[in-house]
């Protein structure tokens, strides 16, 4: 007795929540879409930090470069 109504139960609870997400379906893809968007944002910024931070370390290593040869030049 206390299975059925236990069942019952949990198909009522799951037939509101189908209900809920039908009801707020565009609400709820509208903030995925936002939640997306945001993110996609936040990488572009994180990618543009990377690439500035590429370029640096490659004119340290152009002017490491630069001061080897002079080195050896000298030292030769």
């Amino acid at each position: 007795m206390f299975g059925t109504l236990k069942t019952l139960i949990v198909g009522a609870n799951a037939r509101a929540e189908e209900q809920v997400r039908d009801v707020y379906a565009i609400e709820l893809i509208d903030q995925k879409i936002r939640e997306a968007s945001a993110n996609l944002k936040a990488a572009k910024v994180a990618l543009a930090g990377l690439i500035q931070r590429e370029r640096s370390e490659l004119r340290q290593i152009e002017t490491l470069e630069g001061r080897i040869s002079d080195l050896l030049a000298r030292a030769k």
